[in-house]
């Protein structure tokens, strides 16, 4: 699928500032395609859900602010890639980091076999976490999500399935899935600050 016209493009910007109700939904239409085969092509991107994260990333911040971008001085294609492709190249940084991240700690891990005492303290230490956790009014979506993200579990397929949003559209899944993961990960990271500041 190729970019629309200039003058589609342009036409679909005025009803965006216009606020029509559907002109948000065409936009995704329109431009999510084109925008995730640029970022497989030209960016490299290796993981499909990284093009399309970046894309709906680009295509979020735009709707937010239409009124940043100008008309007078590229297409609103060229200027939705230039926001994904820079989504993409950060999401790409972010993911080399945490696989050295996981690296160095599975060396650190490796060379410190873990004494009866430290196994104990983490045990004590884990069950203290589990009750603070059971302690927090989580939202139902919140609950649903806790034990499956702190397994590692990512995909919005499987997700989207605990959440029981089978019925949504992909895209629509993938808003609802992404929007209820990052309130959880929001919440535990506060309840990490408070836990630190507690030790401190």
């Amino acid at each position: 699928m190729s970019f629309p016209t200039w003058e589609v493009e342009l036409k679909l910007h005025a009803r965006v500032l216009q606020g029509e109700s559907l002109a948000s939904e065409d936009v995704f239409r329109v431009l999510m395609d084109p925008i995730v085969k640029v970022l497989k092509h030209e960016v490299g991107c290796q993981v499909d859900d990284d093009a399309y994260d970046s894309a709906v990333d680009a295509v979020l911040y735009y709707l937010r602010h239409p009124q940043r971008y100008d008309s007078q001085r590229a297409r609103l294609s060229t200027y939705l890639t230039q926001i994904a492709k820079r989504r993409a190249a950060d999401r790409h940084r972010s993911g080399k980091s945490r696989v050295q991240r996981e690296e160095d700690y599975g060396e650190e891990f490796a060379l410190r076999a873990s004494a009866p005492k430290d196994v104990m303290e983490l045990s004590v230490e884990a069950r203290l976490t589990v009750r603070k956790l059971e302690q927090i009014n989580f939202r139902t979506e919140e609950r649903k999500l806790l034990g499956p993200v702190l397994q590692g579990e990512g995909a919005t397929e499987e997700l989207g399935k605990v959440l029981g949003l089978d019925s949504l559209s992909e895209l629509e899944q993938r808003r609802e899935v992404k929007r209820h993961r990052d309130r959880l990960m929001k919440r535990l990271a506060r309840v990490g600050k408070e836990d630190a500041h507690d030790k401190s």
